[in-house]
């Protein structure tokens, strides 16, 4: 599943695992967060995230 990096912080967003900021416990594909979600660290749009590996 892929992983997505925020350009600002270096927050890494891996499909594979639950986020835990949203509170859920399954993974969630990034796609399927809303387009006003940020990055939990630094604030950053979504729509700033880059698409960077598959995750193993």
């Amino acid at each position: 599943m892929p992983v997505w990096t925020c350009p600002f912080c270096s927050f890494a967003y891996d499909e594979s695992e639950p986020d835990a900021g949203s509170g859920m416990e399954v993974p969630l594909p990034f796609d399927d967060h809303p387009a006003d979600w940020v990055c939990p660290d630094c604030g950053a749009l979504k729509d700033d995230f880059k698409k960077v590996e598959e995750a193993n």
